[in-house]
């Protein structure tokens, strides 16, 4: 129902309806078109304003950030929780990557190389040999990884216990590495005005300089087997089909610098950058389209394990989440509506509301509620429910008057309705 033809009709302690709550009914309105025709990613609380410079995760649930000050983060549940974990130091941390959910390394700044193995409950120093910043690691197995930086690519094939130095004969700042096995791997970097490509065949022991179309900064790689790699730089992305031999440019919708690209499989992948940018492709690139983030803080590093599941990290202590692949629109999901029903009552909400919603098969239901400004401030739900209908009461005692939003994950398929507290 149009909500200013809803306002005419509602009656709240006297025949009018008061300025106040005319002007909450508009103001939903707007933001309900937004939501409606925007993606579906949603802020987690990282309990820190520090910068957070990239992001792993080795599952669902499991995952890690990095960023300034030594900062180390951890989750077990996916993002609901972000906990601190001491890393010892005190200097900004660039990557960070597992193999496992006990054994995990953190580089940084000045040379700063850390290990975990369990967890990240205790983590150790490694000695890298170098005092150069560390930009990006990649970790092969419990014995073989790379780590580069600033004119540096180390080598270890002892899971860290000694780092050795690989033949490089130029300087450039070197941001991102990338091995698809044991011996096949690609590096990108730059410096103002140009950019650096290389490839290895055999572990590093040789890197060759690879052509690049683009003159401008490259910033982040990732490659879906031996022959199909995007990276991603300053308004630049590239793509090969061919280990590299060639690179051709993809057009991208985003007008500013992206820092970082992960490829969930040949089609789908997802790149971030400054100013709040995600983008994505469901076509290997050949068209990448403008998602909704909700932010314009600048964004560092993104992870994803699959085609739904997503973390985004950067400014400000910045997290966001996706479990839907960050561009599911709501409105255009007839089937799912078909099959769902969801509806809330009473709304407007004085004390509490019943939030009501039938589905035909057994699924996954998660319940999130969020304020005005897309702040996640309470889950209700997250469990396996048999199909049918089903009933939850949020009780709204302690939140200020004003627009909330319940949003429902069912499975993959995620929608949102609002709520208008007013007391």
């Amino acid at each position: 129902m149009n909500l200013l033809i809803l306002s005419r009709h509602m009656v709240i302690g006297s025949r009018e309806v008061s300025m106040k709550f005319k002007y909450l009914l508009i103001c939903a309105f707007l933001i309900i078109k937004s939501l409606d025709s925007y993606s579906q990613w949603y802020p987690q609380n990282s309990n820190t304003t520090e910068w957070l410079n990239s992001v792993f995760f080795i599952d669902s649930t499991n995952g890690w950030v990095v960023g300034n000050n030594g900062i180390i983060l951890h989750t077990c549940d996916g993002g609901d929780n972000w906990d601190m974990q001491n890393s010892g130091i005190d200097t900004a941390l660039w990557s960070v990557f597992f193999i496992d959910q006990n054994n995990g390394w953190a580089a940084g700044v000045l040379g700063n190389i850390i290990y975990t193995n369990d967890g990240g409950q205790i983590w150790e120093d490694q000695n890298s040999g170098t005092n150069q910043n560390l930009f990006s690691l990649y970790i092969h197995d419990l014995n073989k990884g790379w780590a580069v930086g600033y004119g540096v690519i180390l080598f270890t094939n002892d899971g860290g216990n000694t780092w050795n130095h690989q033949s490089f004969d130029q300087v450039y700042y070197l941001m991102s590495v990338f091995f698809i096995d044991s011996i096949h791997g690609w590096i990108v970097g730059g410096e103002p005005w140009s950019n650096i490509m290389l490839y290895t065949s055999d572990g590093g022991s040789i890197w060759n300089q690879q052509y690049s179309p683009s003159g401008r900064w490259l910033h982040s790689n990732s490659f879906t087997d031996l022959y199909n790699g995007w990276v991603v730089g300053e308004s630049t992305i590239l793509y090969t089909k061919d280990c590299g031999i060639t690179w051709i440019e993809q057009t991208s919708p985003a007008p500013y610098d992206l820092f970082s690209i992960c490829m969930a499989d040949t089609c789908n992948g997802w790149a971030v950058g400054y100013s709040g940018s995600i983008i994505n492709t469901s076509d290997g690139g050949n068209t990448w389209k403008d998602q909704n983030s909700g932010t314009n803080k600048h964004f560092y590093s993104v992870f994803f394990i699959d085609t739904n599941h997503g973390w985004a990290v950067g400014q400000g202590g910045l997290i966001i989440h996706t479990n839907n692949g960050g561009f599911v629109n709501i409105n255009d999901s007839k089937q799912y509506n078909k099959q769902i029903n969801i509806r809330n009552y009473p709304n407007p909400v004085v004390d509490y509301t019943v939030i009501e919603y039938q589905f035909n098969k057994p699924s996954q239901v998660r319940i999130d509620i969020f304020d005005q400004s897309g702040r996640h401030i309470e889950k209700l739900s997250n469990e396996y429910q048999s199909k049918g209908i089903h009933r939850i009461i949020w009780n709204t005692n302690g939140y200020s008057p004003g627009i909330y939003f319940y949003r429902i994950s069912i499975n993959n398929t995620t929608t949102a309705k609002k709520v208008i507290i007013f007391k």
